[in-house]
């Protein structure tokens, strides 16, 4: 048996490990630049897209101004888009709203609270469960109502700025509903 001669070298090995780990990095270094610059592209491809809707939005909200202020209206109404229209209409079936003035549906809304003031009233001074329910459901009843005059109101006035172009009178007539409205709200 031959035992090493601690004089000499010992064989030199390949430090294959080290290799390999250095390989593995400089892989996982390239993807992570490779992956940087494909987020950073596509974060300014979002940029540019964000920028352009921007303009064409500013570009858009701002209409041209004319000399003559039907014009506008006329044109407004005209750049409906029938989608929105149809969805309006749909809206205003399903509200039960009509084209009524601005007296019929005040009146309707006064109705309506005071419905709401008689349930709640009622429900105040129930006795028994069964009482108490009841009134209970009349108050919320009565409240659907008045919430339905609310928007039918709301889609009138909306409905009206559209055909005729009024914004002015729409605004005029949401002011005069609020009041009301403001009570179905805060209940």
């Amino acid at each position: 048996m031959s035992t090493p001669d601690p004089l000499q070298p010992a064989p030199h090995k390949r430090p294959t490990v080290w290799i390999v780990l250095c390989c593995g990095l400089a892989v996982a270094i390239v993807g992570v630049g490779i992956w940087a610059y494909s987020a950073q592209s596509d974060a300014d491809d979002a940029q540019a897209k964000l920028a352009t809707a921007q303009e064409q939005a500013v570009k858009g909200a701002t209409p041209a101004p004319t000399d003559a202020p039907g014009a506008t209206a006329t044109a407004a109404a005209a750049e409906l888009d029938p989608g929105i229209q149809q969805q309006f209409q749909q809206l205003a079936d399903d509200l039960g709203a009509t084209n009524a003035n601005l007296d019929q549906l005040q009146q309707d809304l006064e109705a309506a609270a005071a419905k709401v003031k008689t349930a709640q009233q009622e429900r105040d001074a129930g006795k028994g469960a069964l009482n108490t329910a009841k009134a209970e459901v009349a108050a919320v009843q009565a409240r659907i109502e008045m919430t339905r005059s609310c928007l039918s109101g709301t889609l009138n006035a909306v409905s009206s700025a559209f055909t005729s172009g009024g914004v002015d009178a729409a605004k005029q007539e949401l002011q005069t509903i609020a009041d009301n409205c403001k009570s179905v709200a805060a209940s």
